[in-house]
């Protein structure tokens, strides 16, 4: 049985009405700088704010007159934007296990880099991957004072439980095991870490991999899908201060296919794992627009210039440059006004 709408409480934000009204300016004159002037530097829940305060004072759905006025990459990012993250989050699971076959790329990328928070709301506005989207799930985030323009009881992504199933589904073993332990959304998020403990992880990682023959899968899972990324850091360094070698290595050696890249997710640092992604999205020919607007869409300005910093040390190489050289026009320009401070 599906269950009540939660109430997904968001931090106030009171420049939304200005925003709104002169976003409301901007795409009825077409002024598309403006509109990446309003939308870029803003966070994901003033975003939603933002969209609220439009919808409820010109009568209009602002996807719709995105989709009208912008067009192209420029387009989906924008629509990527104004969708309330855990929303936008859930539409890419959706995408990913929806038709034949799976992505699980998608599966990984979301689901080990999002917070307990995060999951809870993505387990409710998780429409199936057999229904069409719904575009209108952002009314949970309505404020008390805010009437919906959409009926909670007629939506289709209520049911807390649904998500669970699909990911059921859609996997298998121990990468499946990974990501309904994730969905259990017991991980702990304490950024102190007991060095004490730290040492003890990194121990029992060794003694139950590389120090003996076969490995413990179940013990590997509960460490990585529990323990804080605070806490995997530090068993990181301890890992290679102890065995000489790093615990990635350790991971690629004892897994092996979307297990192993689920685990080395959940090891190493966000800034780290974006990078990463973001060079998968522009290196070689051609370019994965989905994959870099999910990239940008994801993650907070704070993150983003992290992951700037990453992608240099990891492939001597500009990202503010790399991306610029791989896209084009007002898409270019809304993606390098979101990694200015």
């Amino acid at each position: 049985m599906a269950a009540a709408a939660p109430a997904f409480q968001l931090p106030p934000y009171p420049q939304a009405a200005a925003d709104a009204k002169h976003l409301s300016q901007a795409l009825e004159s077409g002024n598309k700088d403006q509109v990446i002037a309003i939308l870029a530097p803003r966070t994901w829940t003033d975003l939603v704010h933002i969209r609220l305060e439009y919808e409820v004072h010109t009568g209009k759905n602002l996807i719709e007159v995105v989709e009208q006025q912008l067009d192209f990459n420029f387009q989906t990012l924008v629509v990527s934007l104004v969708t309330p993250l855990p929303q936008y989050k859930a539409e890419a699971l959706h995408k990913a296990m929806a038709g034949a076959g799976t992505n699980e790329s998608v599966l990984t990328d979301v689901l080990t880099q999002s917070t307990n928070n995060e999951i809870h709301q993505m387990k409710y506005v998780y429409v199936s991957k057999k229904l069409p989207l719904d575009k209108e799930m952002h009314h949970l985030y309505y404020p008390s004072h805010m009437k919906p323009r959409v009926d909670p009881n007629k939506t289709t992504g209520l049911d807390p439980d649904l998500l669970v199933r699909e990911i059921t589904d859609e996997t298998s073993q121990n990468y499946r095991k990974v990501l309904l332990s994730l969905l259990s959304e017991k991980r702990s998020e304490d950024p102190k870490v007991d060095e004490g403990a730290a040492i003890k992880d990194a121990e029992q990682i060794f003694a139950k991999g590389e120090g003996k023959l076969g490995t413990d899968d179940d013990f590997f899972i509960n460490v990585f899908t529990t323990r804080s990324p605070a806490h995997l850091q530090r068993v990181a360094k301890h890992y290679r201060d102890m065995y000489n070698h790093t615990l990635e290595e350790a991971i690629k050696k004892e897994t092996s296919g979307n297990y192993m890249k689920a685990l080395r997710a959940l090891s190493i640092p966000k800034a780290a794992y974006w990078a990463e992604r973001v060079h998968d999205a522009v290196a070689g020919l051609g370019t994965n627009d989905t994959l870099l607007i999910f990239v940008f869409v994801a993650n907070d300005q704070e993150t983003r210039l992290q992951i700037v910093e990453e992608y240099h040390k990891l492939y001597n190489q500009n990202m503010i440059e790399a991306v610029s050289g791989d896209t084009s026009g007002h898409y270019r320009q809304m993606l390098l006004a979101m990694l200015k401070r």
